[in-house]
């Protein structure tokens, strides 16, 4: 069942990852079962293939580490518990199993793998669209679950420039930016360009990690097109498959109508009527599926409930360099690439939604208003904890924070 053939197979998977640019997911793993999620394209089988090389340096010639993406055609018709069975069997202790959403009964195998083989380490990657709990079979008792985002600002000036910078508390970005700034423009300056070109060319291609990879900035651009297209046509099915082409066809209009009017304020009603969706909770689901996938951002309005679709005040695209793959080319707006930066830049843990006053809510405590160089604190005034994040300035001060600078968030 496992021959010479899929090692082989893993080997030369490995080594081509290994090639690629190098993400740090955060904390070391500890325990024994891991579920890496994440959007298409953000590094997820690379950062997975990273971590057997560095486990295993001896992986070109080894038989106790297995690299498999479940929809390899070699995989096709193979139960991954019964490749697994084997492996263990021949001495396997590390299984990396890639898309695993893309093979057949994926819950109930990485149950009983998890169950069956308790010196087995397990880490499977999989579609952000992946719930453990929604599966055939739970698997939130058993395996750890990471979500994996695009590059930070900050992670993006690394990588391509090889410099150690410091992620920034939020504290220090709203208390400190006027001492912080100068220090990260200071290690800057050995790259040649001013903070704002490469804040510029983030923007445009610095969220995904593959993006450093291509010469040309229209390539890219259509990556980002086909990974958007197969969320929606390829994962959005294996992961639900109660859900029907024509289902497909909506949401693919919905998002459409969503890049065409970033930021979006939904009217239930209007979207419902113009995409011929029968009911709110149909829609609801719609929209769910687009968050899950990180096409789209829903922010909802100060003192709603966590968690609640029932009034999003506002829907943002995924991320600045998804915007400019999806949106017309007049699409979106300045402003409105600001603040899908700004959102794209928090810590997922950090809560966020639409403030009463200003734009964002962060913490349930802080205020901030994005804009331009030439926007005042009209709209914060007499607002405590309030703050502007202002573009095309390198440096702030007072409550007139850099916008870049909360790139350094995380």
């Amino acid at each position: 069942m496992l021959d010479d053939t899929l090692f082989e197979l893993s080997r030369q998977l490995v080594g081509q990852l290994l090639r690629q640019q190098r993400r740090q997911l955060g904390d070391p793993l500890s325990g024994r079962c891991h579920l890496l999620t994440g959007p298409r394209g953000v590094g997820k089988s690379t950062w997975t293939a990273q971590y057997l090389a560095d486990k295993y340096p001896d992986y070109p010639t080894s038989t106790e580490c297995l690299y498999l993406p479940a929809d390899h055609f070699l995989l096709a018709g193979r139960s991954l518990y019964e490749l697994a069975e084997v492996f263990v069997r021949r001495g396997g202790r590390l299984l990396c199993l890639d898309e695993v959403h893309r093979a057949e009964h994926w819950s109930r195998d990485l149950k009983s793998l998890a169950d069956t083989f308790p010196k087995l380490e397990i880490l499977a990657t999989g579609s952000s669209l992946l719930h453990l709990q929604k599966g055939s079979h739970d698997l939130s008792r058993r395996f750890l679950v990471h979500s994996m985002e695009g590059l930070s600002f900050r992670e993006y000036l690394q990588l391509k420039h090889g410099l150690s910078l410091p992620v920034l508390p939020l504290a220090d970005v709203l208390e400190h930016h006027e001492t912080q700034a100068p220090t990260i423009l200071r290690q800057l300056a050995e790259t040649g360009a001013p903070v704002l070109k490469h804040f510029q060319d983030y923007l445009r291609r610095g969220y995904y990690a593959y993006g450093l990879e291509f010469k040309h900035e229209a390539a890219y651009i259509k990556t980002l097109q086909q990974s958007a297209q197969a969320s929606l046509e390829s994962d959005l099915p294996a992961v639900h498959p109660t859900i029907t082409g024509a289902s497909v066809k909506r949401i693919r209009r919905l998002l459409a109508a969503i890049a065409g009017n970033v930021p979006f304020t939904p009217d239930f009603a209007k979207m419902r009527r113009r995409l011929q969706i029968a009911d709110d909770r149909t829609l609801k689901d719609y929209l769910a599926y687009l968050e899950d996938a990180r096409l789209i951002r829903i922010l909802r309005r100060e003192g709603s409930p966590m968690g609640s679709m029932d009034k999003p005040d506002r829907i943002y695209l995924g991320d600045p360099n998804l915007a400019s793959a999806l949106c017309s080319p007049e699409k979106p707006d300045r402003g409105a690439l600001r603040e899908i930066f700004l959102l794209a830049s928090l810590p997922a843990e950090l809560p966020v939604c639409a403030a009463h006053k200003g734009d964002f809510l962060l913490d349930g405590q802080y205020t901030l208003e994005v804009g331009g160089p030439r926007k005042d604190s009209a709209q914060i005034k007499n607002l405590k904890n309030a703050y502007l994040a202002i573009d095309d300035i390198e440096l702030g001060s007072a409550r007139r924070i850099p916008l870049w600078l909360f790139g350094f968030l995380r």
